[in-house]
């Protein structure tokens, strides 16, 4: 197994196959909200985190969760996503984990062109990190406000192949609460320097290196 150590507070998104499940972990998730909070007890919100973990769940994600800075509202958070991927090397490239990362480096190189892309080390080894930001235009229709108003998001990606570079962990913390985005990004750091590599148990998609 993949041994992903979070840290206290986080709260899983649950991906179930099957939709009742989903929907039962999402009313779990939402009953452990502080009493008051906007979402306590919404049915709605309930059939919204169950479908939000399916989609999760279709597009190869095997863990989510929440992050939330102990002390803060429930609001400022941030989301976690892992997803798992077995590493097709191309003949010839057999040389470990130290190729794989400069591999990686350079696909996400030309695939986030806007994104600072470098190799960092970790406690666990030598991973790929990816630093985006963006602003997007939320419309009135999602804030109930009269006007249009812009929103800042930021993200980190850490891309840590295992020590034989077979298979490739992928660790991805978003968050619009930019005021935390120093505690987030530390957090991500942390959870990708932890990562241990073992018998893998996870259905994983396959990329080509």
């Amino acid at each position: 197994m993949i041994g992903l150590s979070v840290p206290p507070g986080t709260v899983a998104i649950p991906l179930d196959a099957d939709e009742s499940e989903r929907q039962t972990g999402a009313k779990a998730l939402l009953a452990n909200l502080p009493a008051g909070h906007e979402f306590a007890g919404d049915r709605a919100a309930e059939t919204a985190i169950a479908d939000l973990g399916g989609t999760l769940r279709d597009s190869g994600i095997t863990y989510a969760a929440v992050l939330s800075k102990p002390g803060e509202t429930p609001e400022k958070c941030a989301m976690l996503i892992v997803a798992y991927s077995e590493l097709n090397r191309s003949a010839g490239s057999n040389d470990g984990r130290g190729a794989a990362v400069d591999a990686i480096r350079s696909i996400c190189a030309v695939k986030h062109p806007q994104a600072q892309v470098d190799v960092v080390p970790l406690a666990n080894g030598r991973a790929v990190r990816v630093l985006r930001g963006q602003k997007v235009a939320v419309p009135p229709s999602i804030t109930s406000l009269d006007d249009t108003v812009e929103a800042e998001s930021r993200s980190v990606q850490y891309l840590v192949p295992s020590p034989e570079a077979s298979s490739l962990i992928t660790i991805e913390v978003t968050t619009g609460s930019v005021d935390l985005w120093p505690y987030f990004s530390e957090q991500a750091a942390q959870i990708a320097g932890r990562i241990k590599f073992g018998g893998q148990a996870l259905q994983p998609r396959t990329l080509n290196l």
